[in-house]
């Protein structure tokens, strides 16, 4: 009879607020390299780009589409202001943040977008 001797090692789960700060870095570090990408590929040092530096409803060309982040639980009331401007869009939770992710289909000038959204808020 042959005995196998496995050692066995405790794994700590990390708790809540360690997934939520994993999650905003991961969350983080996607937007600093689709706006790096967005800006021709600009090396990492030269831009930094951290969740803190996310404004909401605020423009971003991301990727040849609009991006903005609205407060959570808001992204739906900016859609329906956009589509009654004939503006087509997608609202899109963004994991454990406090705001969700709008991207717009329409192929559009930043600064007019921009407006709208300002539009929106008064």
């Amino acid at each position: 009879m042959l005995r196998s001797s496995v050692a066995c090692e405790q794994v700590r789960v990390p708790d809540a607020q360690e997934q939520r700060r994993a999650a905003e870095a991961v969350a983080s570090r996607m937007l600093f390299l689709r706006l790096s990408r967005a800006r021709g590929g600009v090396a990492p040092q030269e831009v930094a780009v951290s969740k803190r530096e996310v404004e909401n409803l605020k423009v971003y060309p991301v990727g040849g589409q609009l991006v903005l982040h609205v407060p959570r639980g808001r992204g739906e009331e900016l859609r329906i202001h956009l589509a009654a401007h004939g503006i087509r869009s997608k609202v899109s939770p963004a994991a454990e943040t406090p705001y969700e992710r709008l991207e717009v289909f329409e192929d559009m000038d930043p600064e007019t977008l921009q407006a709208i959204v300002d539009e929106w808020e008064q």
